[in-house]
């Protein structure tokens, strides 16, 4: 698909820089729909506060430290485990019953593979803006958008982003590519929110690693529960002991939040008493090392086969999953006579608080999703292969025996882990043709949610290849283009690309030519120009020349746009020279339509003029769904020849002709005659619009044929 430039005026100085490229091949411009695809939740967790430590201290040691006029914003840090989101849910209930303290509330839990764009969607969509446009615009007018938003005098909002260490790299803490503008939107943050507040929960402050971090940005670390919560706690989860005994549980888990739910767990699972537990001899290895690996290996080791086989296949998906997906994965086509009795064991691990039940993100009548929590879905992906078959002997008492290392089985691990990835990804392609539309008819990202999971799990599966070819049968990067899931595209397509994965040379190299034009439309031109070098180099020995004029065209453009005026000349001129061999009718007029770009940034009126003219000659004849943005590139030309009523004719033409065909741009030729109505002044511009219309079919005479000037 060749990308076509934006004629760069004056005028267009104070505009949002919003891409308006023209692809190969048109499709309807469906509406922009993804309002929770990639969150893992859109509200609060429900809290069962007859199982939870209520830590009122620490909630109204939030309350007072956010709500206090020198915090924008405040970050709940602490190691996994320690209570965070619960922590945050607490503080959200309050402030949810009592709304004089914010009357709006947002919660979004960051999933796996969650995008700036997919919160920003959501947020945009908690204020109940729905404006499919927005998603086209640069990240930057988004967020000044939710800024805007977040400073509403007397409208203070609550935004709570919780486990936002998934958008950051957890060895390095930058944040991870292809996720969006995670720094500005931090940066976005800084700033005053007004009567907003911003509340996180992270193992480690996203601010901690800026020099230059705002004073309106505090932490609060979250440790250990008190002992009276934590003697509370295992009460309320059934643990019979007396003080002293409750007392030194408390003392052996550090007080660690999670710690005290899995041995409440263990003592649940296994009726032995308290006493038992803690000093017994066989279960003294229990209390030596790791504590919080130490009680899971434990519990791990009660569950009945069905159960450890659920947990296994839970730490394998990415994103939640319904039990009906969680049984398919595990008995494939025997799965509906089996689901009551997986049903029921499902039930008991939600119980035990083993297993998480995620919000479901639209309304109650939807299925369930599990989970797990990260300190067991580690756990569990780390002993994948780990069977514990050792039983109790006969007089014997049953107890696990824990161990602190493990075989090397990395080749065994790593079959037993294409093999489950590749199981789920026959779950979601099953799920994508049996319950969601079909090509042709999907409306937005909600309606390839399950596609997406397959190809992610396909990649994970080793089935790089399969992946590739099913995205590109699917149309599924044309329509991900037209939605603006660019962002989610480009995580897809790197998925498939060495080092992480392998494709055959000719769809490496249609893989990276989009993700080329992909990373200039994200307006990171830096990963764009190293993908169009990756390109080049694999169609160097190619005989493929319709790819290599397209490659050329495309770089030719991001030259452009970074001011390389020759660099940029030098590779349209040579796409033409490449297209006299196929002559592509759309290669020839998206690289005169930009060759006369550079001679309009020149001044070469004349020049530009004649090479837009020969661009909009063969767009009339073949290629009439370009018409439109070439004559907004000429009028542009007739603005800074500074014959106005003769461009408004031609502009507003334009803008008839790429709403009728739902240009998905058009919001940049809208923005585009605000500014011109802004500099001259609303009664001028209306007089001149009014000539304009009147000389419309005169001028346009001279440039159209007479069936594309109806």
């Amino acid at each position: 698909m060749p990308e076509w430039g934006n004629s760069q005026s004056n005028i267009q100085q104070n505009l949002p820089a919003t891409p308006e490229p023209i692809p190969a091949s048109h499709l309807e411009v469906q509406q922009v729909s993804r309002p929770y695809f990639n969150l893992l939740a859109t509200r609060a967790p429900a809290l069962d506060f007859t199982s939870i430590a209520q830590r009122t201290d620490e909630v109204n040691t939030i309350q007072r430290i956010l709500f206090s006029r020198s915090t924008s914003v405040l970050t709940l840090t602490g190691e996994s485990g320690a209570g965070k989101t619960v922590l945050a849910a607490l503080f959200y209930r309050r402030v949810q019953s009592a709304k004089t303290l914010r009357p709006h509330q947002i919660w979004l839990t960051i999933g796996t593979y969650t995008t700036i764009p997919d919160i920003i969607t959501a947020i945009l969509l908690a204020f109940d803006i729905h404006d499919d446009a927005l998603t086209l615009f640069p990240q930057e007018h988004q967020l000044n958008l939710i800024l805007q938003l977040l400073r509403r005098p007397q409208q203070g909002t609550l935004l709570v982003l919780d486990q936002i260490d998934r958008l950051f790299d957890p060895e390095t803490y930058r944040p991870l590519p292809g996720r969006g503008a995670t720094n500005l939107f931090l940066e976005m943050l800084q700033q005053d929110l007004g009567e907003s507040r911003c509340l996180m929960t992270c193992y480690s402050s996203p601010y901690a690693i800026q020099e230059d971090q705002s004073d309106q940005i505090r932490s609060y670390l979250v440790t250990r529960i008190t002992i009276p919560e934590g003697i509370a706690l295992l009460q309320q989860r059934e643990l019979q002991g007396n003080p002293a005994e409750l007392s030194l549980v408390w003392q052996r888990c550090a007080g660690h939040a999670f710690s005290l739910i899995l041995f409440s767990i263990l003592a649940r699972i296994t009726n032995f008493s308290l006493s038992y537990l803690l000093t017994a001899p066989e279960f003294q290895a229990l209390w030596s090392g790791e504590i919080t690996p130490n009680l899971i290996q434990a519990i791990f080791h009660y569950l009945n086969p069905v159960q450890r086989a659920i947990m296994r296949v839970l730490c394998l998906f990415k994103n939640p999953v319904t039990l009906e997906g969680l049984v398919q994965t595990l008995m494939g086509d025997n799965h509906i006579s089996n689901q009551q009795a997986y049903e029921h064991e499902i039930a008991s691990l939600v119980n035990f608080s083993l297993v998480q039940v995620a919000n479901t993100p639209s309304n109650d009548l939807e299925p369930a999703t599990y989970y797990l929590h990260d300190l067991l879905r580690t756990f569990v992906f780390e002993h994948y292969l780990d069977e514990d078959n050792q039983g109790k002997r006969e007089g014997e008492i049953d107890v696990p025996t824990f161990t602190s290392t493990h075989p090397p089985q990395t080749e065994q691990l790593l079959a037993a882990l294409v093999a489950g990835h590749r199981q789920i990804a026959r779950y979601y392609l099953q799920r994508a043709e049996d319950h969601f539309p079909a090509r042709g008819q999907r409306r937005g990202i909600q309606d390839v949610g399950p596609l997406i999971n397959a190809f992610d799990h396909l990649c994970l599966a080793q089935n790089w290849q399969e992946a590739c070819e099913r995205l590109f049968a699917e149309g599924l990067n044309e329509d991900m283009l037209q939605w603006g899931a660019w962002q989610t595209l480009a995580r897809l397509y790197t998925a498939m690309l060495p080092p992480q994965g392998v494709l055959n040379r000719r769809d490496q190299g249609l893989v990276s030519a989009n993700l080329a034009l992909l990373y200039n439309r994200l307006g990171d031109q830096q990963q764009s120009q190293h993908y169009y070098e990756q390109t080049l180099t694999l169609q160097q020995n190619s005989d493929n020349i319709y790819s290599k004029a397209i490659t050329l065209v495309n770089q030719g453009e991001l030259f452009r746009s970074r001011g390389e005026w020759q660099r940029a000349r030098a590779n349209f001129e040579q796409a033409r020279q490449l297209n006299n061999q196929v002559r592509n009718a759309q290669i020839e007029a998206a690289s005169l339509h930009n060759l006369g770009l550079i001679h309009q940034n020149s001044r070469e009126y004349e020049a530009a003029m004649k090479a837009y003219l020969g661009s909009l000659h063969i767009a009339q004849q073949q290629q009439q769904e370009l018409v439109g943005q070439i004559l907004t590139s000429i009028g542009m030309l007739f603005y800074d020849r500074g014959s106005i009523v003769e461009a408004l004719a031609i502009l507003l033409h334009a803008y008839h002709l790429r709403q009728t065909l739902q240009d998905p741009t058009l919001n940049s030729l809208q923005l585009l005659l605000r500014t011109l109505e802004r500099q001259m002044g609303s009664e001028n511009f209306r007089q001149c619009c009014q000539q304009a219309q009147s000389k419309q079919a005169q001028i346009l005479s001279r440039l159209l044929t007479p069936d594309v000037r109806q």
